[in-house]
């Protein structure tokens, strides 16, 4: 299993991100246009944050298991 994890951590990071950006999409449509859009920022920069993660896994994966 952990053969696969370099190959497989980058997909599911990919995945996530694009599930994160998309509810940050919705919440920051259903709002109001008085209310504050605090929680869909929120939801956009943890979504770029596992999006970024995903370029960087790989490196760390090969360092721990070395």
């Amino acid at each position: 299993m952990s053969s696969q994890l370099p190959t497989m951590l980058p997909a599911v990071f990919a995945f996530e991100a694009a599930i994160y950006l998309w509810l940050s999409v919705r919440v920051s449509r259903a709002s109001t246009r008085s209310s504050n859009n605090a929680i869909a920022y929120f939801l956009f920069l943890i979504g770029m944050m596992v999006a970024g993660r995903r370029f960087h896994i790989t490196p760390l994966i090969r360092i721990s298991t070395e």
